[in-house]
């Protein structure tokens, strides 16, 4: 709604100029009212701004547990998956998740390079930690396997 917007908008104003210190004080007012995040989001968009709060806060946990429920609510939601993918993979170092989540962004947007490209790194991570983690393994990984090489 309205809320999750207007915060949308004034935490864009304060990513884009970080020094006016008018903006980091409105994110921080709005987070002791309660803000757009936690247990009041309810539509995807506010959703999406809790998440991406929670987030720029430090409180990844908090974070995947909105864009799960974003998730629930639009289970066709590309960006969520991808931004569920790049919190799992570069802040919880879930990577096997992170995959699946960025899998899925790709399968709903195929189009998208931003969230193939996320994706391809993310399958490199678990390969690596596949080649690492398996004693007599063919030496092929999870990408080997899939590119059948």
């Amino acid at each position: 709604g309205r809320a999750g917007r207007a915060w949308g908008y004034a935490k864009m104003a304060a990513d884009c100029d970080p020094a006016e210190e008018k903006y980091a004080v409105l994110l921080r007012d709005w987070a002791k009212l309660g803000g757009a995040h936690g247990e009041r989001a309810s539509t995807p968009q506010e959703l999406m701004a809790a998440a991406q709060e929670a987030d720029s806060r430090g409180d990844t946990e908090k974070a995947v547990e909105l864009l799960r429920r974003l998730l629930e609510q639009s289970p066709r939601s590309a960006a969520a998956y991808n931004y569920l993918a790049v919190l799992l993979a570069t802040k919880l170092k879930q990577f096997r998740p992170a995959y699946d989540a960025a899998a899925k962004a790709v399968e709903i947007d195929p189009g998208n390079v931003g969230y193939q490209s996320n994706m391809m790194k993310i399958l490199a991570r678990v390969d690596s930690d596949e080649k690492r983690g398996k004693d007599g393994d063919d030496g092929k990984g999870l990408l080997g396997r899939l590119l059948r090489r």
